[in-house]
């Protein structure tokens, strides 16, 4: 019995990877692996750009990765290079920061407005209930 081929799990759509790569004119066939293979070089690619993002947010004392972290990263990473046109537009954590300090906001959640939106009931407002659609359940 010959043995099984290991199958790699993209975790990108193949079938997408292929579309996009045929849409050059002087790309003709595309053999069954090379659209696994750049699945996996974009995995590694964004891996590496996340941990670079999750280092620097560490280093600034935050849990979460916001778009200003992975700014930094990709202006300071070389291989980077061809994203900064596509970050221009992100404002810089400094001013970002300056700028809710000059207008004295907190960051945070807001709250949730009451059911009667801060005002009072009067006797000529009128509650509509609201009526949400239930989801279908397939059938088996």
């Amino acid at each position: 019995m010959p043995p099984k081929k290991k199958r790699f799990e993209s975790r990108f759509p193949t079938a997408r990877i292929k579309k996009i790569m045929q849409l050059d004119d002087d790309v003709g066939k595309v053999a069954a692996s090379v659209p696994l293979i750049i699945s996996r070089a974009v995995e590694m690619f964004l891996q590496k750009i996340l941990s670079k993002a999750d280092e620097y947010a560490s280093s600034r004392q935050t849990r979460t990765i916001t778009t200003q972290h992975i700014k930094h990263c990709i202006e300071n990473e070389k291989e980077c290079d061809f994203l900064k046109a596509l970050v221009s537009r992100i404002p810089d954590i400094n001013s970002g920061e300056a700028m809710a300090n000059e207008e004295g906001k907190k960051r945070g959640r807001k709250r949730k407005a009451s059911a009667t939106g801060g005002q009072e009931k009067t006797a000529n407002t009128l509650e509509v209930p609201v009526v949400r659609k239930r989801k279908r359940r397939k059938k088996f």
